[in-house]
């Protein structure tokens, strides 16, 4: 059997298995609150390693959380440069199977598999209404054809991606493991360390990986205030180059700050809010949008209703071009 035989078993076997512990136990716990696990979708960032919004909290010991979640986004992005042509016009959803596991009541591993659908969409003629009758721009997107996907990263000439859509397919695999550290005497103040290595399980020529090993580094942090919980997540991302052989883009660290505010307004409701933010992640493209930070703001709300389900819901607004326009997010799990 070919390497690309057995890796597409193992995913499958991968997705049977979350599927079995998602029907799961009558008893099963919640997993871990904090802010709401939304990444920025951005189809040039989809192969690489960028922050994962999460609090510090672990589940104890012999305790299995699992967590099922589609994010649905709309993507315009069009500009050039000396050497660059760049245009990212799609709809995707990214569905995400994650797992983890209390190895003890202060370290705790996870691991997370995103499957991926890149698509021209329905939603064009929509926004382009909404959009004109709100006065808010539209970046270009009225002189393409409505609906039609196009993605085209191209450098001095050479296309970087070959995209191919409609169809769901992997992404990178990605692997974490979290020890809590001493909270204050308090116990208003809590952090824990985090170290994700993302396993080259995607395809690089079509950038749902980047075809390398990457590493990060995170500092999830809790200050509780009553009802009121701020979290601040600064880390660091050490990414391989991104694209396949002969068409490489080399890319730079990665430095990123999650910032929320979680209201728990009673037992079982959670209202968030908060911003996602991270550096450039490739090396200096010329294109100005691509060379700023990414910013993202999402708003939503978290609910644990019976046999302790926790449902999470949340809408997502770009505030940089480096984002899709917006995303829908919705996840299942306990």
């Amino acid at each position: 059997m070919r390497f690309s035989e057995t890796r597409h078993v193992i995913l499958i076997l991968f997705i049977v298995v979350c599927l079995l512990l998602w029907v799961g136990r009558e008893d099963a716990a919640a997993g871990p609150k904090g802010p709401l696990q939304v990444k920025n979708r951005f189809p040039m960032h989809l192969g690489l390693l960028t922050p994962l919004p999460e609090g510090p909290a672990v589940l104890p010991a012999g305790r299995l959380a699992t967590n099922l979640a589609v994010d649905y986004s709309s993507i315009y992005f069009e500009s050039r440069s000396a050497s660059w042509e760049a245009l990212m016009d799609m709809e995707t959803t990214i569905i995400t199977c994650r797992l983890a596991y209390g190895i003890s009541d202060s370290l705790m591993v996870d691991l997370g598999l995103p499957f991926i659908r890149m698509s021209g969409g329905f939603l064009d003629g929509f926004l382009d209404r909404y959009h004109s009758t709100f006065g808010f721009p539209n970046y270009g997107r009225e002189n393409r054809p409505e609906d039609r996907f196009g993605y085209v990263l191209r450098r001095d000439g050479a296309d970087l991606v070959r995209p191919v859509s409609e169809s769901f397919r992997p992404g990178d695999l990605d692997l974490g493991v979290k020890l809590a550290l001493p909270e204050s005497d308090d116990g208003h103040l809590k952090s824990a360390l985090r170290l994700a290595v993302q396993v080259p399980t995607g395809d690089a020529d079509q950038w749902m990986g980047n075809g390398g090993w990457d590493w990060a580094l995170a500092l999830p942090t809790v200050i509780g205030a009553g009802k009121l919980s701020f979290y601040f997540t600064p880390s660091l991302a050490i990414n391989a180059a991104a694209g396949s052989k002969g068409r490489h883009l080399e890319t730079k660290p990665v430095w990123g700050m999650l910032a929320a505010v979680e209201y728990e307004y009673s037992r079982n409701w959670s209202w968030i809010g908060q911003v996602n933010i991270y550096s450039p992640a490739f090396v200096r493209t010329g294109i100005d949008d691509l060379d700023r930070n990414s910013m993202e703001l999402a708003l939503g709300f978290r609910f644990t209703g019976p046999r302790r389900w926790v449902y999470e819901a949340a809408f997502c607004e770009d505030l940089t071009r480096t984002a899709p326009d917006f995303t829908l997010h919705l996840a299942i799990g306990w």
